[in-house]
């Protein structure tokens, strides 16, 4: 880690935090805001604010918290803070608790606190004043809360610039948020379907039990009704699980990973279950009396999006009540919502049963991919008919196929236990359309998420490496204003220019549906971190330095074979001929200045994709 992206001295990141939940300890911590909730009354006789945020330690696939519940209390409700999405926070002096089985900081009357909106954030072009000791101004804080030191605004900067990579959710206008207070329905509406749930609402479920996996005092009940959602994960078939493993893949997403499934998945397959994690109480009389199989009734199940956008459910102990269990097993299976899912499992079943006798009767190479085409359809038909979400869904995926060749070794890619994504799909994901509380359809811009996807390098841009580096001052790249102050003298006073790496790649899939299929391209942007990973080399003036440039050729030689050459030689670099190799994708959104665009959300931002945490070794 650079040491922009170091702690500053005193903080803790909310990994540690949670380890403090419960002690009187109290500690500095700083994070990138996720979700507000408007400030109220406590129980007491103060106010409170309430938000949620994210750092860099939560966002990693062992973190065993995906985001810190923040709780601020003041007498005055005009103290409080009032952050929007995406701001930086700082909290010194606050204490750590649990709170219906999350994590929560809070603070007391020694704590501190700061909010820099992330609008007025420099970008990290203009850091360097601040980390010779220019305050970095804030646009709330307690009204005992000293300035951010420099070893403070460095990191406030840093977490500003990597807020993309740490929020799984794009940051949509107020008016589509979901809604950051769960509402809770009257016990007499709260039963719903998994296909009809809403994302921070509660609800009863009935269900049948597909598996148990209990985890240090909790457990995760994976159960189904048989009816699909589109935000839930997919679960392949054994046929479509081998071909992921064949070229690396292992049927799994970030959050359900191999380690957490030793068993290969016996169904049912498609977005059919939900996983709820069960705190105590519930979680000891699951793992005594609750197995497979089972049918069961759960009681106030929070809904809410795992930390890689998928529906999850939550069940925690009932504050009032704590030793009242939420679980009911059914003994007899003639109860009528028993009996409704056991309706709709006997459909499922006879449809796949249908599915795999038609396709027994053709060629037999042809089976699998037939099987597989028409559980496949099926399993869009039905969701399609469940969501608007899936109105406007590409074309199912028939049959992924890979190159035969090996990828590139020599190029490494982070997260190896994490499934290959297809471009098309990145490029035409079903969780860039959703609805309005009143059902009307809107489209995000773009989606917060990142990818690990199988590609090669067909084109490159600037055409020339001498432009792969750019100087800071040099207006035409670094447009970001600054004043006429310390800044610009600052600039004006160093001795040598200072330089960024800066470049395009165009990429194409290496994993198609058919040998017919013209591959999906992608234009992925290289930033200064991303090529400092990928090169293990530092920007400087490349038509100066010509060590550093035949170092550059080298590297990019064992990323993309002779493109450059061909390139320079005015010859035909279509089709490519350098191998193909796996990479980490993130997509994220850039503001654009549009005054046309003040009543359109998604004209204010263009989409972006970018390469991270990828490396050429040699």
């Amino acid at each position: 880690m650079s040491a922009r992206g170091k702690l500053p001295d005193g903080y803790i990141d909310i990994e540690k935090a949670v380890e403090l939940c419960g002690s009187s300890t109290a500690a500095n911590i700083t994070g990138v805001v996720t979700d507000t909730l408007e400030p109220k009354m406590s129980k007491g006789t103060d106010h409170m604010s309430t938000l949620k945020i994210q750092d860099m330690s939560s966002i990693q696939p062992n973190a065993k918290h995906s985001w810190l519940r923040v709780r601020i209390f003041n007498r005055y409700v005009e103290k409080l803070p009032r952050p929007s999405v995406g701001d930086v926070i700082l909290l010194r002096n606050f204490k750590f608790t649990f709170w219906a089985g999350d994590p929560l900081a809070y603070s007391s009357n020694w704590s501190q606190w700061l909010v820099y909106a992330a609008a007025k954030i420099p970008s990290t072009g203009f850091q360097e004043p601040f980390a010779l000791g220019r305050e970095l101004p804030s646009t709330n804080k307690s009204s005992d809360a000293r300035a951010a030191n420099p070893a403070e605004a460095m990191y406030i900067i840093y977490l500003h610039e990597n807020a993309p990579v740490v929020s799984n959710l794009p940051i949509p206008p107020r008016s589509i948020q979901a809604q950051s207070n769960p509402h809770v329905v009257s016990a007499r509406d709260r039963f719903s379907l998994i296909s009809d749930v809403e994302i921070d609402r509660f609800y009863d479920l009935v269900g049948e039990v597909v598996k148990t996996y209990p985890d240090r005092g909790t457990l995760d009940l994976y159960i189904t009704d048989y009816t699909s959602n589109s935000l839930l994960y997919e679960y392949v078939t054994p046929e479509e699980e081998e071909e992921l493993d064949s070229y690396g893949g292992n049927g799994d997403s970030w959050r359900h990973s191999t380690t957490n499934r030793p068993h290969k998945w016996e169904g049912p397959y498609g977005k059919l279950t939900l996983v709820v994690r069960l705190w105590q109480p519930h979680a000891e009389f699951a793992d005594e009396k609750v197995r497979p199989g089972d049918f069961v009734f759960l009681r106030n199940v929070r809904i809410k999006l795992s930390n890689m956008g998928k529906l999850e459910g939550q069940l925690n102990q009932d504050k009032q009540y704590p030793n009242k269990i939420d679980i009911k097993r059914f003994n007899d299976q003639r109860e009528e919502r028993v009996q409704d899912v056991l309706t709709r499992k006997e459909k499922y079943f006879d449809h796949i049963k249908k599915l795999e006798s038609k396709a027994s009767k053709g060629p037999r190479k042809q089976r699998k991919k037939k099987a597989k085409k028409g559980i496949e359809q099926a399993r869009n038909r039905e969701e399609s008919e469940q969501t608007a979400n899936a109105l406007n869904a590409p074309e199912p995926i028939d049959t992924v196929m890979v190159d035969s060749h090996r990828p590139n070794q020599h190029v490494e890619c982070a997260h190896k236990d994490i499934r290959l994504t297809p471009l098309s799909n990145i490029l035409n994901s079903l969780q860039l359309r959703g609805k309005l509380d009143d059902g009307t359809a809107v489209e995000f811009p773009f989606l917060n998420l990142r990818y690990r996807a199988r590609v090669r390098v067909v084109d490159f841009y600037p055409s020339k490496l001498e432009d792969f580096a750019l100087p800071l001052d040099d207006k035409s790249y670094n447009n970001q204003e600054s004043d006429q102050s310390e800044s610009e003298v600052w600039h004006n006073s160093s001795p040598h220019k200072r330089w960024e790496w800066a470049f395009y790649l165009l990429v194409e899939d290496a994993v198609r549906t058919s040998p017919k299929e013209t591959p999906t391209r992608m234009k992925l942007l290289v930033n200064n971190d991303s090529a400092q990973y990928l090169l293990k080399l530092d920007a400087t003036d490349l038509r100066q330095d010509k060590q550093r440039l035949k170092q550059l050729e080298e590297k990019l030689f064992i990323l993309w074979g002779d493109l450059q050459e061909r390139k320079s030689k005015g010859e035909d670099i279509s089709p490519a001929h350098n191998n193909a190799f796996e990479c980490c994708i993130r997509e994220y959104g850039v503001p654009v200045q549009n005054p046309r665009a003040k009543d359109n959300f998604s004209a204010r931002w263009t989409r972006m994709h970018g390469m991270f945490e990828t490396t050429i070794r040699g």
